[in-house]
């Protein structure tokens, strides 16, 4: 299970949308499934897209009152991932990790609604344990 959360920014805004983002949450979760083999880790997945939009559109302001806490169940998303990790010293390792995201999401805007497609490509690093490893 996997949570990536991104902030959206509409900066190249046609005349009638005075502001348009998703800062508070274009939000990513997914389910998925991993397959090994020898030093890589691939994984399939998918989910729904979470979002907070926040807009002004023909002048009209959208109704931030919605949804739960105003998140709204937006669309949804499909997620591919390759994951590489590199032995440091022991079982301590340096962890790399390439994943490409395809989403779609539906959310209000003042009399009416707006579609976002999002493709995005994620490039993760961090430091991780290899349970199993002898020092």
């Amino acid at each position: 299970m996997d949570l990536t959360h991104h902030k959206l920014y509409l900066t190249n805004n046609p005349a009638d949308i005075e502001r348009f983002q998703i800062t508070n949450g274009f939000n990513l979760f997914t389910l998925s499934r991993a397959f090994r083999r020898k030093h890589l880790t691939y994984s399939l997945g998918a989910g729904p897209v979470i979002t907070y939009p926040v807009n002004t559109v023909r002048g009209k302001r959208a109704d931030e009152e919605r949804g739960v806490l105003g998140y709204l169940l937006s669309g949804a998303t499909v997620v591919g991932m390759a994951t590489r990790e590199v032995p440091l010293t022991g079982a301590l390792a340096l962890s790399l990790d390439a994943r490409g995201s395809l989403s779609y999401a539906r959310v209000p805007v003042a009399d009416g609604h707006a579609k976002l497609p999002n493709a995005a490509l994620h490039l993760h690093f961090g430091l991780g344990y290899l349970f199993g490893r002898k020092p």
